[in-house]
């Protein structure tokens, strides 16, 4: 896989070529042209779409064999985030073995792989719960009761973990149905 990279902003195109380099992918400070010798590659820069203050940049990984994929690094940029994405993105045109998600408790961390993210302690309580059920669907009323506060704020919990997960395990890596929640592993 082949990194191109141009955000318009010379220590961040360092460090997302350092990242790249260090993922096992080669990188290149360069706006892509378009024509790519390469089956797979990845286009890092601006977001041309929104030129709020917001800062976003965009990181788009292209494949023989699949549609692009595009995620969203809001700046001041994350390096933890930005890694994992790069790492996530360098993988997609690799066909590899179901990777395990690994869950540590003592450092309320979730890991796939080399893709890895601390949670919240509130975060990390809702976790467990839904991990130790290995798949199964847990009520919301039952996380209510672990989390406090019955199961009103149930849902602010869930949304939050989703946002943390999801950019990292894939979208609906945190699914609910009928007033339940379950993780896909």
């Amino acid at each position: 896989m082949q990194f191109y990279i141009s955000t318009n902003d010379e220590y961040l195109d360092r460090t997302v070529k350092a990242l790249a380099d260090g993922a096992g992918c080669p990188a290149v400070i360069s706006r892509f042209d378009g024509e790519s010798g390469d089956d797979v590659c990845a286009v890092v820069g601006d977001c041309t779409e929104r030129p709020s203050a917001e800062y976003v940049i965009v990181i788009s990984g292209y494949t023989a064999a699949t549609d692009e994929k595009t995620y969203l690094v809001s700046r001041p940029v994350d390096l933890e985030a930005l890694r994992n994405v790069i790492i996530e993105v360098s993988r997609r045109g690799n066909a590899t073995a179901s990777v395990p998600v690994v869950w540590s408790r003592s450092e309320r961390c979730v890991s796939k792989g080399e893709l890895s993210v601390v949670l919240s302690p509130r975060e990390s309580e809702l976790f467990e719960l839904l991990y130790r059920a290995g798949g199964a669907p847990v009520s919301r009323d039952e996380i209510g009761a672990v989390l406090g506060g019955g199961s009103s704020n149930v849902a602010v919990h869930v949304c939050y973990l989703r946002r943390r997960l999801e950019p990292l395990f894939g979208e609906g890596f945190l699914g609910c149905a009928r007033g339940s929640y379950f993780l896909k592993l």
